[in-house]
């Protein structure tokens, strides 16, 4: 009996060991569409909806929680890096934009699970790596200037 008992407990702690993702990957999705829109601005060489954007991606943030603090971690560096994020000046944006990218990309990679699709890309120009919902490449760091610069990771 005990044998048998011994697998599923080490199941289900694994199960809930990736709970995170799945109760997660709703907030992570609502981050995305924020993000998004920070994404598109920057690609069209425009700060515009940047700032609103911003703040709703830090409150978004700082709603997900975890047992895993690798992941609550994550959501953190989500937060802190939209704060920074102010929208006055383009090219400092889009250094700020990278800064997060890299936590949204390092869940993407990690915990992501659900159903909708992003892509993840990488500009070796520009040394920066970014999300998108379209697999059409749209450079958020050059934006017109070379806006198809960079290549797909996934």
């Amino acid at each position: 009996m005990m044998k048998r008992i011994i697998p599923i407990l080490l199941q289900l702690q694994i199960l809930a060991g990736l709970g995170f993702a799945g109760s997660a990957d709703g907030q992570i999705e609502k981050i995305l569409s924020q993000y998004s829109k920070i994404h598109s601005s920057l690609a069209e060489d425009s700060t515009e909806g940047v700032d609103a954007a911003a703040k709703s991606i830090q409150e978004l943030a700082s709603l997900l929680k975890s047992a895993d603090p690798a992941s609550e971690k994550l959501g953190e560096d989500i937060a802190r890096a939209a704060q920074s994020i102010q929208g006055e000046n383009l090219e400092q944006t889009r250094l700020e934009f990278f800064e997060l990218s890299k936590p949204l990309l390092v869940y993407l990679n990690t915990y992501y699970s659900g159903k909708e699709t992003y892509y993840r890309f990488y500009c070796d120009m520009a040394k920066k790596g970014w999300v998108q919902s379209e697999k059409e490449i749209r450079n958020p760091y050059y934006g017109s200037s070379m806006l198809t610069c960079g290549e797909l990771i996934k």
